[in-house]
């Protein structure tokens, strides 16, 4: 009997894992999706860097992923190639003073069109 309440306790805890964290890795797969459209916006690579980072912002905002900030999403021009890098991390408390912290660095080169 102890060793079945062993088991079920653990059990109980991955999966009040996977409930806690299951939210920031659909945030960051929408993060994903979002990016990947950014590449199909005609012209993208000819806009300026401002007018990105709002496109980027906007998308972000509307899908309600709320653990992005300003400054983490970094743009850059070099010889005619943009990059655009999202870098964050989210701490998410599971039990107490327990926390996970989960970091996702997303990267996408702008080709022209």
């Amino acid at each position: 009997m102890i060793s079945w309440l062993l088991i079920f306790m653990v059990m109980g805890f991955f999966i009040m894992l996977g409930l806690r964290m299951g939210p920031i890795y659909m945030q960051n797969y929408m993060v994903k999706n979002i990016m990947q459209e950014l590449q199909q916006e005609p012209l993208i690579s000819r806009k300026p860097l401002i007018e990105i980072r709002k496109m980027l912002q906007r998308r972000f905002d509307i899908n309600g992923i709320e653990n992005l900030k300003r400054e983490h999403i970094k743009i850059s021009r070099a010889g005619g190639e943009t990059t655009v890098a999202v870098v964050y991390e989210v701490r998410q408390p599971i039990v107490g003073n327990v926390d996970v912290v989960v970091s996702f660095n997303e990267t996408l080169e702008l080709i022209a069109n």
